[in-house]
C-alpha cells in the first residue's frame, strides 16, 4: 500500500508552478496584439516580420506545456482536498471556488470583453479616433452580450467536469467491479513510470497523440467558443489531470521527478527547436494554406475567423488550444456548416507531434525542478500563488483596456511589451492587496484566502 502525501503540508514546489503558470498566461496573452487581430480586434503593426514570429513561437512554447502543467497540478492538489475533506466535500468547495466564479465571470466579464474588442474594431475603422469615442461608437451599435462559450474562462469550466469525472471514476474503482477496472487502467504502474524513467515523455505522449492525430469530426477554431466541452480535448486534459491526482498518493513520484528533471527539459526544448525550425521550414510551403478566407466559423466573442487563424488554432501557431486539436487529415465541417479550409502540409503533422512530446516532456520537467529547488518558503512566490487565481480570472479586460490605450503609442514593440506587461500585474497586484484580500476575508467572495499560518514543507528524498 503506497504511503498518502501530508495534506497539511504547504507545498512549496507548487507555489513556484502556480507563480510561474500565471505569469506565463499574463506575457503569452500581451503578446497576441502583435501577432494576430483576433484578440483585441487590430493588430499592433509595431514589431517587425521577424519579432512577430519570436512571439508567436514564445506563446507556442509557453501554451504548450503551461496548461497542461495547471491540470496536472490542479489534479494533485484536489485529490489533496479529497483525502482531507472527502469527495462530497471538496467537490462542494469546487463549486464554491470554481463554478461561481465561473458563472460570474460569464455574466460580469464576458460583456466587458466582448465591449472592448469592438472598441478595439471601431479604432482600426475609424483612424484617429480617440478612446472615448470609439466606446462610444462601439456601444450605440448594440449587440453588447457576447455570442459564444466563456472564452479565456474555458479553464474554469473543464476544471469543474474533470473533478466530477474523477470522483465517479474513483466510485466506480470502489464497487465491487473495481478490481477488474483498476487492473485495467493501470494508472499507478504508469504514473509510477512517467515520474522515474527517461522514456516517460515519449510514453505519455502516445495516447495524447493518438487523440490529437486521428479526432475527426468539427474543427475545434478555440476551446472557449462554446459551453458544450469538446470530447476531444477533455480526454486529452483529463490524463494530465488524472496523472496529477494519482502522482498525488506517494510523496516519492516528486523525488522521482526532481532526479530526472535536466533530461525532460534538455529533450523538450531540444524537441522545441527543432520543431520550430520546421514549421519554419515550409513557411513557404504553407503560405496559399494560411492565406485568410471567409469561413462562417466564430470564435467565442462571436466574430468571425479567417482561414489562417483557424489552422493556427490546429497547428499549435496561435488561438487555444494550443495542441493541435484539429484533424489535421481531413478536417470536416465548421461547426455544422460546410465551410472548410484545406489539408496541411505533411509537415504539420511531424509539428504536431513534436509538440505533443514537448508537452510533456517540459511539463514533468518543470515540476520536477520546482522540486528540487523550491523546498523551502519564498514569501514572494507565495504571494503570487495566492493572488494567481485572482489574476487569471481579472486580467484579460484589464489587459485589453491597456493594450487598446496603447495601440496609437510608437514605440518599439519590446518596450511596449513590457511596459504593458509591468502595468498590469502591477494593477492587479494592487487590487488584489487592498480590495481582493478583504473581501476574501470577509467572505464577500466565492473564494477563501489561504491561512498564512507558516507551515513546513514535506521532505522528499532527493539525490543531490
Amino acid at each position: 500500500m503506497t504511503q498518502p502525501t501530508q495534506v497539511s503540508a504547504r507545498l512549496h514546489a507548487f507555489d513556484a508552478l502556480r507563480a510561474f503558470a500565471f505569469l506565463a498566461v499574463l506575457f503569452a496573452h500581451a503578446t497576441l496584439p502583435f501577432t494576430t487581430p483576433v484578440w483585441v480586434g487590430f493588430q499592433d503593426l509595431s514589431s517587425t516580420r521577424p519579432a512577430r514570429l519570436v512571439l508567436r513561437e514564445t506563446y507556442e512554447l509557453l501554451h504548450a506545456f503551461v496548461l497542461p502543467m495547471f491540470f496536472l497540478v490542479s489534479g494533485f492538489l484536489v485529490r489533496r482536498l479529497c483525502v482531507r475533506d472527502g469527495a462530497l466535500r471538496m467537490l462542494r468547495s469546487r463549486c464554491q471556488a470554481v463554478l461561481l466564479p465561473l458563472v460570474i465571470g460569464v455574466l460580469t466579464l464576458l460583456p466587458v470583453v466582448h465591449l472592448l474588442r469592438k472598441v478595439g474594431e471601431v479604432r482600426v475603422d475609424r483612424h484617429g479616433c480617440t478612446v472615448w469615442s470609439a466606446i462610444a461608437q462601439a456601444m450605440s451599435e448594440g449587440d453588447l452580450w457576447p455570442q459564444g462559450g466563456p472564452h479565456y474562462l474555458w479553464f474554469l469550466s473543464y476544471l469543474m467536469i474533470f473533478c466530477v469525472l474523477t470522483v465517479l471514476l474513483r466510485q466506480a474503482i470502489h464497487t465491487s467491479a473495481g478490481d477488474a477496472l483498476r487492473s485495467a487502467l493501470r494508472l499507478d504502474a504508469l504514473v509510477a513510470f512517467g515520474c522515474r524513467s527517461y522514456w516517460a515523455p515519449l510514453v505519455l505522449s502516445l495516447p495524447t497523440l493518438v487523440v490529437v492525430l486521428f479526432v475527426r469530426g468539427p474543427i475545434i477554431a478555440e476551446v472557449g467558443m462554446s459551453f458544450l466541452p469538446q470530447p476531444a480535448l477533455v480526454v486529452m486534459y483529463w490524463f494530465y489531470f488524472l496523472f496529477g491526482w494519482s502522482m498525488q498518493r506517494t510523496e516519492q513520484h516528486l523525488a522521482n521527478l526532481a532526479q530526472v528533471w535536466k533530461w525532460n527539459l534538455a529533450s523538450g526544448g531540444l524537441v522545441w527547436l527543432i520543431g520550430t525550425g520546421l514549421l519554419l521550414g515550409v513557411h513557404t510551403e504553407a503560405t496559399d494554406f494560411r492565406t485568410p478566407r471567409p469561413l462562417s466559423a466564430q470564435d467565442s466573442m462571436g466574430a468571425p475567423i479567417a482561414a489562417a487563424d483557424q489552422l493556427a488554432c490546429g497547428s499549435g501557431l496561435g488561438i487555444e488550444p494550443q495542441l493541435a486539436l484539429v484533424s489535421a487529415i481531413n478536417p470536416g465541417p465548421a461547426f455544422g456548416e460546410v465551410s472548410t479550409i484545406p489539408a496541411p502540409p505533411p509537415a504539420f503533422g511531424v509539428y504536431q507531434s513534436m509538440k505533443v512530446y514537448l508537452s510533456w516532456a517540459l511539463t514533468l520537467g518543470a515540476v520536477g525542478l520546482a522540486v528540487r529547488f523550491c523546498t523551502r518558503p519564498m514569501p514572494v512566490v507565495r504571494y503570487l500563488a495566492d493572488s494567481s487565481y485572482w489574476v487569471y480570472l481579472a486580467h484579460v479586460p484589464v489587459l485589453m483596456a491597456v493594450q487598446i490605450l496603447l495601440a496609437d503609442w510608437h514605440v518599439v514593440w519590446w518596450l511596449k511589451l513590457a511596459l504593458i506587461n509591468a502595468f498590469v500585474l502591477g494593477f492587479l497586484l494592487v487590487v488584489y492587496q487592498y480590495a481582493v484580500q478583504s473581501a476574501w476575508a470577509s467572505g464577500l467572495l466565492p473564494v477563501r484566502r489561504p491561512v498564512r499560518a507558516a507551515s513546513h514543507a514535506p521532505h522528499y528524498a532527493v539525490a543531490s
